[in-house]
């Protein structure tokens, strides 16, 4: 099955790319905010395994749409590679925080969570299909 491509001009590439990393962005905050009532009941190794599950699957589709884009530069991967996992990084820290402070306020028994361990569980997860991916594309160029 051949991969498809998806060819635009410059310009359009340009244009498309600014547009992909806002819509990104906004996923980003999305999902942030759907996961903070997981992390309302759940502790543990099901939280982090849903955490990571989500920012998998998010950063899978994420990687698959990048890669049907022909015409971004290699500054624009880098950017994507940077700019995406650190937001996606700030806003699961953020709404751990919320979260947290909802555990509180609401009185539930659920125990607190570490923001710091849990948005790096969630940034290392969506940045792992862009590595597997070049990782791929690596060896696919290797001459043997």
């Amino acid at each position: 099955m051949a991969e498809k491509t998806i060819y635009f001009s410059p310009k359009l590439g340009a244009i498309l790319f600014w547009v992909f990393l806002f819509v990104t962005v906004l996923a980003n905050f999305i999902i942030s905010v759907i996961l903070v009532p997981i992390m309302l009941v759940m502790s543990g190794f099901y939280l982090y395994g849903s955490v990571m599950f989500i920012g998998f699957c998010f950063g899978f589709l994420l990687y698959s749409i990048l890669v049907s884009i022909e015409k971004l530069e290699t500054k624009h991967h880098i950017l994507m590679g940077l700019f995406i996992p650190a937001i996606a990084l700030i806003n699961v820290l953020i709404f751990t925080k919320l979260s947290n402070d909802l555990i509180d306020f609401l009185g539930l028994n659920t125990p607190k969570h570490n923001p710091l361990s849990l948005a790096a569980a969630y940034a290392v997860a969506f940045v792992l299909p862009y590595l597997i991916g070049h990782m791929i594309k690596f060896r696919k160029k290797k001459p043997e």
